[in-house]
This record gives structure tokens, sequence and C-alpha cells, in this order.
């Protein structure tokens, strides 16, 4: 093999470990002042523009 074709599979390989490295996790997002506040323990409380992010029925 030459040398671009080693460095262009070991990209590959590297770039494929890193893939599932994300840290951001979309379930543990938190909108609203007041439901950070609470600890993200909002779903109850329906009186709040935000409380559609995590109460679609509404109150």
């Amino acid at each position: 093999m030459n040398r671009s074709t080693r460095l262009a599979l070991a990209i590959l390989t590297l770039s494929g470990a890193s893939a599932y490295a994300d840290q951001f996790h979309y379930h543990n997002l938190v909108v609203g002042e007041r439901a950070m506040g609470l600890g993200g323990a909002f779903t109850a409380v329906a009186d709040d523009a935000s409380a559609i992010v995590y109460n679609p029925a509404g109150p």
C-alpha cells in the first residue's frame, strides 16, 4: 500500500470511532427557566409557554 492509501484508511477507521462519542442527549434538554429551576420536573405544571415541550396535551 502506498502512503496516501494508508492515510485514507486510517482516517476512515478513526473517524468512525468518534461518531458515537456525542455528549449531547436531547432527552436531557431543559427548556425554560422555570423548568430548569424545578430540576426538569415540569410535566404537571402547564401554565407556561414552554410547557408544550414537556406536556403536549396541555392543561
